[in-house]
Parts: C-alpha cells; sequence; structure tokens
C-alpha cells in the first residue's frame, strides 16, 4: 500500500487547490499548493499570490503538495513561508509532502530542516510531514504543538533522538512512520521507546525510579536512580528536595540487582511507583506504525508507565505477528487502552481469538494474513519475506 490519494482534510478543514485568479475565498479552508508537469507555477506564483492577499491573516492550515521535480527539496516554499511568519501567526497546521505514489514514492521525497519553521510559528498545534529523506527538526521544543505525525519509508536514528530530547508539553498525538531498513530504518527497539520515554542512554546504564507513600499522617518520596555501577537515593517529605545517598558496586549488572531488590522492599511497605517523567506529558495516542520491529516494540512494553498514561496504542501496518500478540496478551495493562490498533497484521487464528476474547471491540485486527502457531519470529533462522510479511509503505 502506497498513499494512492491526496489529502481532503486537515486540521479538521476542507483541502482545496488555491486558485491563484479567485484567490482566497474562505478562511476556513486547508488552501494546497503543488507542482506539477501541467502547472510548474502553482507553487512559485500561486503561492506569492496566496500570501499576499489580504485575507492571508485568517488563515489557519496549509498543505503543500509536490515540491517541484522528484529530487527537489521544499527549501523555498519554507523560506517563503518564514518571509511571511507575521502575516501567518493565526496557522495552527501545516502539512509538507501531501504526495502520492503516481507523484513520487514516500522514500524518494526529499525534505529539510523543519526546526526553524516549528520555531517561527508558536501557535502552531498540528505540523504532519511525509518523506524521510534530508528530513531534520534543528529545533523541536513547542509550547503548544499536540500534534506530530511523520510519515516514511524508513526512519533515521537522528529523528528518534531528537524526540526523545524534545520539549513538547501539550503533545497529545505523536505518529510515528517506521519503514523498513531497506529505506533508511535501523533504531534498536530501545531507541524508538525513547520518544515517548524520554532521551535515550546507551546501553540503557541510567535508570530512575519514583515512588510515594502517603497515609493520613505523612506524604513523602522515594527516588532510586542507577548509573552505571552506582545507585543514589534520595528520599524525605513531598515538597522537599530530600536527602540523598550513593552506594557503588563491583558491577553495572550488580547495581541494577540491588537496585530492583531495594525498590521491592519499598513497594511491600506501600509505596507506589509514580511516572515523573515530564517527557510528552499530555500524550493520549502512541503511533509507532508501519514498522519491521513491531513484535519487539510490544514486548518490551512490560511494566511500561506509558500504558497507563496513553489512550490509544497504534501498532498498524507494519510486521506485528504471533510473538507480539503473546506480549500483548501478557500484559495486563493494555486493558487500560480505549483503543488497540493492529490491523494489517501476521497474527496466528489461535492466537486472534484469545485477543478478540480479552480485548473485545478495543482492539482491531482488520487485514490479517495468518502465520501458522508454530512460527516464531524471534528465531535467527526467520525471514518475513518466507512468509510474505511487510511493511505497508517502504519504497
Amino acid at each position: 500500500m502506497s498513499f494512492h490519494e491526496n489529502s481532503t482534510v486537515f486540521n479538521n478543514q476542507k483541502v482545496k487547490v488555491f486558485n491563484p485568479e479567485k484567490g482566497i475565498e474562505n478562511t476556513n479552508i486547508a488552501y494546497s499548493f503543488a507542482w506539477s508537469w501541467d502547472d510548474e507555477e502553482n507553487i512559485e506564483i500561486g503561492f506569492k499570490k496566496f500570501l499576499e492577499d489580504p485575507k492571508i491573516t485568517e488563515i489557519k492550515s496549509i498543505v503543500i503538495g509536490q515540491y517541484g521535480e522528484s529530487d527537489e527539496s521544499p527549501e523555498e516554499v519554507v523560506n517563503a513561508i518564514l518571509k511571511s511568519k507575521d502575516k501567518l501567526q493565526n496557522l495552527t497546521g501545516i502539512f509538507f509532502g501531501d504526495i502520492t505514489y503516481e507523484e513520487n514514492e514516500c522514500s524518494w521525497i526529499e525534505n529539510m530542516d523543519y526546526g526553524p519553521l516549528l520555531q517561527a510559528f508558536p501557535n502552531l498545534e498540528i505540523f504532519k510531514v511525509r518523506g524521510g529523506n534530508s528530513l531534520k527538526f534543528s529545533f523541536l521544543n513547542h509550547q503548544k504543538l499536540k500534534t506530530l505525525i511523520i510519515e516514511t519509508g524508513g526512519m533515521s536514528n537522528t529523528i528518534f533522538e531528537k524526540i526523545a530530547k524534545a520539549d513538547l508539553p501539550s503533545l497529545e498525538h505523536l505518529e510515528l512512520w517506521l519503514g523498513s531498513d531497506n529505506y533508511g530504518f535501523e533504531a534498536s527497539p530501545e531507541l524508538v521507546a525513547s520518544v515517548y520515554k524520554g532521551k535515550h542512554t546507551e546501553n540503557n546504564k541510567t535508570s530512575k525510579t519514583h515512588l510515594e507513600y502517603q497515609d493520613e499522617k505523612s506524604h513523602k518520596f522515594w527516588e532510586i536512580e542507577v548509573k552505571e555501577n552506582t545507585y543514589a537515593v534520595t528520599y524525605g517529605k513531598i515538597g522537599t528536595d530530600g536527602q540523598s545517598k550513593t552506594k557503588e558496586f563491583e558491577s553495572d549488572e550488580k547495581a541494577v540487582l540491588e537496585s530492583e531488590k531495594v525498590t521491592k522492599q519499598k513497594l511491600k511497605k506501600g509505596y507506589k511507583e509514580i511516572d515523573k517523567g515530564t517527557h510528552l506529558p499530555s500524550l493520549k495516542y502512541l503511533g509507532l506504525r508501519n514498522s519491521e520491529i513491531a513484535d519487539q516494540l510490544a514486548e518490551q512494553m512490560k511494566g511500561d508507565p506509558i500504558l497507563k498514561r496513553i489512550e490509544i496504542l497504534d501498532f498498524s501496518k507494519g510486521i506485528i505477528a504471533n510473538n507480539g500478540a503473546k506480549a500483548i496478551l501478557d500484559n495486563q495493562d493494555m486493558l487500560l487502552l480505549k483503543k488497540l490498533d493492529l490491523h494489517h497484521n501476521f497474527i496466528a487464528d489461535e492466537l486472534a481469538k484469545e485477543l478478540e476474547e480479552k480485548f473485545g471491540k478495543k482492539i482491531n485486527l482488520d487485514d490479517r494474513s495468518a502465520l501458522p502457531l508454530k512460527v516464531d519470529t524471534t528465531d535467527e533462522d526467520f525471514d518475513i519475506y518466507d512468509y510474505d510479511m511487510y511493511i505497508e509503505v517502504s519504497e
């Protein structure tokens, strides 16, 4: 599957191709612009007239399609928008790359650094981009952005790393199309998870757990941070900095084991784990779509606090199969979700039946090509091509 049609709705507004002769007729329209062989001047001349229209200050959405020939970037369009930023402060939605497969394959779409664009528009609530080539975000801190959608045939590691470090306190919808290793995807499951957990730490040698205890007489916290072969415990009354103690061990592994031991002791005393991560605190929808490692992403969510915060988890359009299904069935926190989207999957009939019985109407298992139950996708000899398994968008 590729992108067969241009968008008809964006940012809750009808999308309409801008007509330079008529100008802005309706400010509640998301006007679109695209280069074509029949009308090569639509982007250059049409967009110039659009930005000079007296009603431009009322526009809320812009949709940009094909920028030019297949190897051209949207640099000229972005620069034009930046030069007119004072007129466009009512913008709440921008979509770059509304391009069908007939115009250009997803993995061939050229992009650029959109950091300056996000920085120039503090009222932006939705940013969507299609295509991973040359895609960058030198700046990805934004106080009002609610939706970030990045559709690629192969997402580079730099995108995951940038989102992991981003300050996006209002973000409710994060949708990433991970893609294929044939077109640039090479991230580990841990690096992918860093987009919702926060800054990725190499080899996972740093972790922090925050517990709190409250009764009629007291309200206190206890926090432990493991870093390589040490752990530091900080504890005290809520609202104070508390006091800290550090302990060193002969190995990283020993530090982890001992930290888990003392943490369990606190939990037995009535302390409860609190997710103190400030990363993406408003997140409701997490989409890790179009992924070849969907099974592994599902497996590593066991015990992850993210499931207690979000409402929708979306693994659709990827290669989720028996191992992913088993991990989901074994993870009780998955029941906290309002919706679990697995459409386009390769789950065995027996496991699909168990999932439907457990999750009912919450789960979407449409477009299923069932693998035999005995197939183990983690086997070193397993090859997705032996079973005609594929993500929906790669090239």
